[in-house]
């Protein structure tokens, strides 16, 4: 069922969708395309990274994204 939606609905609800399966605000570290493999390969990196860390997401995030809390909290302003 969540393949579905994540394929299937807009970019903007992709987004909700990856909001609530890690449970934060996020932002990108780097934005895909919209394409159907892109989305199936953002949503396969957060499901393997909540598999490895007992269902939380990292505070450092993954390839794509990271919890927005990281963000503002770092000591350098957000740079990476």
């Amino acid at each position: 069922m969540l393949q579905e939606k994540t394929l299937d609905c807009s970019w903007k609800e992709f987004e909700e969708l990856i909001k609530e399966t890690i449970g934060s605000d996020f932002l990108w570290k780097i934005r895909p395309r919209d394409t159907q493999v892109n989305r199936q390969a953002v949503m396969e990196s957060i499901r393997k990274m909540l598999g490895n860390n007992n269902g939380s997401f990292p505070d450092g995030g993954n390839i794509f994204i990271e919890p927005e809390q990281t963000k503002a909290g770092s000591p350098q302003g957000g740079t990476l």
